[in-house]
């Protein structure tokens, strides 16, 4: 988890370096905590959760009313 955090950080700063960035942290803060580790793993989750509830509403109206039809555009 540090690692993905030092590479998103150091991508966002391309001018500092890790010292740099460390010395911008005077007190440690959880990582879970932080908006780096929100931006990347929260914001993941919450399209797993959508796309999940969007496989179950697809699985319920199969079963309710037989297969989808695609229509193609």
């Amino acid at each position: 988890m540090k690692q993905i955090l030092e590479f998103w950080l150091l991508g966002r700063f391309k001018h500092l370096t890790i010292a740099d960035i460390a010395a911008m942290f005077p007190a440690l803060t959880l990582l879970e905590k932080t908006h780096g580790y929100k931006d990347i793993f929260e914001g993941g989750r919450g399209v797993g959760i959508a796309e999940g509830r969007a496989e179950l509403l697809k699985c319920q109206i199969t079963r309710r009313f037989g297969g989808l039809l695609s229509i193609a555009m």
